[in-house]
């Protein structure tokens, strides 16, 4: 409408570019959800705040299922939830601060969304979780923390989550960075 061509690029480089560079932020994602939106919605954005990142996109194949290799410490895969998100294990702040970057609120996440944590230790190591779920389609973020990564962690964690979307009828899609060399192999 010709007020969200007035409202968004006052909204953008005002308030959004503030917070985000107070947050530390370098670069935030805007899709348009109808193809023929993309061209206004750049024009509106203006040159200082566009640039194209290579996204690369993963989908699940059909008929496939995931395997992981062996991770190589003990570590349980447990359902993210709200007993897990106030246990008050280690890095359990990190998960609910990354779900609350994807979704509205927490509990909206547990009505809809799901995840899998790897836990050892007494510390959350890493987390998959559904960054959106669509009728047939369900994003993925992962994390593992430092000094876990590089051991198949991240990749028995996706894998459990996988198998989840797959229980939940929803086909996974991986999104990265084309310089995410860590996670485009565990996405492969």
């Amino acid at each position: 409408s010709k007020e969200s061509h007035t409202d968004l690029p006052i909204f953008l480089h005002g308030q959004l570019a503030t917070v985000a560079r107070s947050a530390g932020l370098s670069y935030f994602s805007v899709r348009a959800l109808l193809p023929e939106a993309i061209n206004p919605l750049v024009a509106t954005l203006g040159g200082s705040l566009v640039s194209n990142r290579l996204k690369l996109f993963h989908e699940y194949t059909p008929g496939t299922r995931p395997s992981a290799n062996k991770q190589s410490i003990d570590m349980q895969l447990v359902s993210i939830d709200g007993n897990l998100l106030s246990s008050g294990l280690a890095n359990s702040d990190r998960v609910a601060s990354e779900i609350k970057w994807m979704w509205p609120s927490i509990d909206r996440f547990l009505a809809h969304g799901w995840g899998i944590a790897g836990v050892a230790d007494g510390q959350i190591i890493c987390w998959c979780t559904a960054e959106y779920v669509g009728p047939s389609h369900c994003g993925i973020g992962i994390e593992t923390i430092d000094g876990h990564q590089n051991r198949g962690i991240a990749t028995a964690t996706g894998a459990r989550f996988i198998e989840e979307c797959l229980q939940r009828g929803r086909k996974p899609c991986w999104e990265c960075d084309s310089t995410n060399s860590p996670s485009l192999h565990v996405a492969q």
